[in-house]
């Protein structure tokens, strides 16, 4: 299972590598990660072994505020160029070198790639991003 929690407290990457340190001593972990900017926790987790409650309380021992995110809508971009494991890698690579962009999915068979929807992507924004690849996002197929 993946989950987002918002965090409330940190003020520098020390504070984020300390929630990320705490979060991957939990049993059930399988991935987190802070970004200090958003100030959002991305957790992937076995469910069966772990709760939201455990790890707000975790966060919570620490000094830090937290709260499960809410569901939100996905966006979803077409995008061309891609043939290969490798270039779903890549794309997801350039993508979210920018700090604020969260890539979700990107689905090679299909040819998209899925963001939350709370995020302000427009097709100028993505193309700028994969400007240095040989990929280009071609449409806005979000339902």
């Amino acid at each position: 299972m993946i989950s987002k929690y918002n965090l409330y407290g940190m003020t520098c990457a020390v504070c984020a590598t300390t929630i990320e340190k705490k979060i991957h001593e939990l049993d059930g972990v399988y991935f987190a990660k802070v970004n200090l900017t958003t100030e959002v926790l991305k957790l992937e987790y076995d469910e069966g072994v772990l709760s939201n409650h455990t790890v707000i309380t975790a966060i919570q021992d620490i000094g830090y505020d937290a709260e499960i995110r809410k569901k939100t809508e996905i966006k979803v971009f077409g995008i061309s160029g891609m043939n290969c494991s490798g270039c779903a890698t890549k794309v997801r690579n350039a993508l979210e070198a920018e700090p604020t962009v969260s890539v979700k999915i990107v689905d090679l068979a299909r040819g998209t790639v899925t963001f939350d929807a709370d995020s302000k992507l427009t097709l100028t924004f993505l193309n700028q991003l994969l400007k240095n690849t040989k990929y280009t996002v071609t449409r806005d197929i979000s339902i």
